[in-house]
């Protein structure tokens, strides 16, 4: 089995499966490879990002890498990213770490056991805060319109 480093030249994503990478370095150039990724990790690896080839008789297996796009981990941490400015950071004191500039989307709902804070402070604060303001003056009771009943009879 050989295995050789090369820079990658292009990769494309063939029918949402699996990518095919090119690359080439020292004079060796290896064309619309497989490359296999790590499950739960998909990328499409930058031209100019780093190859790996494992060759063995007309196999070759490639494994990419982009070193200087990387967030900063600790020991025993996780990242899926994009770049060193937009990641998920599965922390090792089991927090999660996310920085999304452009914002985070959640399609469903939502749940969530604990605090809710932002950079004013907690949502239970901001909750106890509106719990605590009352009305000056005395504004009744509050009254309920009634909501007319179909008939189900379109000339009425």
């Amino acid at each position: 089995m050989n295995f050789f480093t090369s820079i990658v030249t292009s990769c494309k994503d063939i029918t949402g499966k699996f990518r095919k990478v090119s690359a080439a370095a020292n004079g060796i150039a290896v064309e619309d490879r497989h490359l296999m990724q790590q499950f739960g990790f998909a990328s499409i690896p930058k031209a100019g990002s780093r190859i790996l080839f494992l060759q063995h008789g007309n196999f070759t297996i490639a494994v990419a890498t982009e070193g200087d796009d990387r967030p900063t981990l600790e020991e025993g941490e996780s990242a899926l990213y994009r770049n060193a400015n937009h990641y998920i950071i599965l922390k090792k004191d089991g927090s999660i770490a996310i920085k999304a500039p452009a914002g985070v989307d959640i399609d469903g709902d939502l749940r969530v056991k604990g605090d809710v804070s932002d950079s004013v402070g907690k949502l239970s604060g901001l909750r106890a805060k509106f719990n605590q303001h009352t009305h000056v003056g005395n504004l009744g009771a509050p009254t309920a319109t009634p909501v007319p009943q179909d008939t189900g009879d379109a000339d009425a």
